[in-house]
């Protein structure tokens, strides 16, 4: 007992002394304004005021008397300091939301309403969202899911988006430095008419840069690797329609001479409904390693835990397996 009452009574340490002069809401700001480097948008992804986020910049550089931000030219740059901050921070922000946002662990399916949220292209909406939604409709029936396939993945704004949804599925080397489940792997082929004459039995480097080309407007976000491999080739392709959507295309290799890159999974569903001949690369493609991506802040979230190890569950049934 003794013991115990000298450890409640021992005089406070600096360090002890600075933690309670701290407000945990400025590690908040100070991983926000790292992130962002943009007082404006650090203030919009944390929904609060500018005038409040610059209140937070002045009080986070009086603690560690340092610019941390600077400006340099039109844009504003972290000082050596901040970028050591940087880790740190992040680390911190995981460590204190498992000590004060721990809730239950576990939740019921019956008790799950969620209308879970994702962004997609037409390909991951096709063959990673249909299982899970089968599986959440079966075990958690008042649960509901929404898939955003309208637009590109933006990536300038991927961290605010995610905040907003409880996940984007995209290949893996699009997206780096979040948590992740792995569901499946896949490769690029390409895919041009099974009946016409001029349709080639098997792709050449010539065709690739001869064969007028049907793209779609996801290019810059899903084709980056496999379009970086044919400039390295020196292949440059010759784009003649440009399409929303994978599924898209189809009908245009169907009506012409026209040849399209897509993932080997969607193809093979694609020549069921359409005259497609999938035709091997004449160079060997980056593997698509295809995931599902979620922004911090959900880790402790009991329903979004439960998203997760439902998913994880799928993944390893095989149900994503390769037939």
């Amino acid at each position: 007992m003794a013991d115990e009452e000298r450890a409640v009574d021992r005089p406070p340490t600096s360090v002890d002394l600075t933690l309670q002069n701290l407000n945990l809401n400025l590690l908040v700001s100070l991983d926000a304004l790292l992130r962002e480097r943009n007082v404006t948008a650090a203030a919009r992804a944390l929904g609060v005021s500018q005038p409040t986020a610059s209140a937070a910049l002045a009080r986070l550089r009086t603690h560690f008397d340092d610019r941390l931000l600077v400006r340099q030219g039109r844009e504003m740059v972290l000082t050596p300091l901040a970028s050591g901050l940087v880790e740190a921070a992040q680390h911190a922000i995981v460590a204190v939301t498992q000590v004060f946002g721990h809730k239950p662990g576990t939740v019921r399916d019956e008790d799950i309403t969620r209308n879970f949220r994702f962004a997609s292209s037409d390909y991951g909406t096709a063959i990673a969202l249909p299982p899970l939604a089968a599986r959440i409709h079966a075990d958690a029936p008042s649960a509901t899911l929404t898939i955003e396939t309208s637009k590109p993945l933006d990536l300038s704004t991927l961290d605010e988006r995610l905040r907003t949804i409880d996940g984007v599925i995209v290949p893996r080397g699009i997206v780096d430095g979040l948590p992740h489940i792995e569901l499946f792997s896949d490769e690029w082929v390409g895919v041009v008419s099974a009946h016409r004459a001029d349709a080639p039995e098997a792709l050449t480097m010539h065709d690739l840069a001869a064969r007028p080309w049907v793209t779609t407007f996801s290019e810059r976000s899903m084709y980056v690797p496999v379009m970086r491999q044919l400039s390295l080739l020196g292949v440059t392709p010759r784009p003649v329609v440009t399409v929303q959507n994978f599924a898209e295309a189809a009908p245009f290799i169907d009506a012409g001479p026209f040849l399209a890159v897509m993932q080997r999974r969607l193809a093979e569903r694609m020549a069921e409904a359409w005259r497609l001949r999938i035709l091997d690369l004449p160079f060997e493609p980056v593997p698509i390693v295809q995931a599902l991506w979620w922004h911090p802040i959900h880790e402790r979230d009991p329903e979004h835990r439960w998203l997760r190890t439902t998913l994880a569950d799928l993944v390893s049934r095989g149900i994503y397996s390769q037939e």
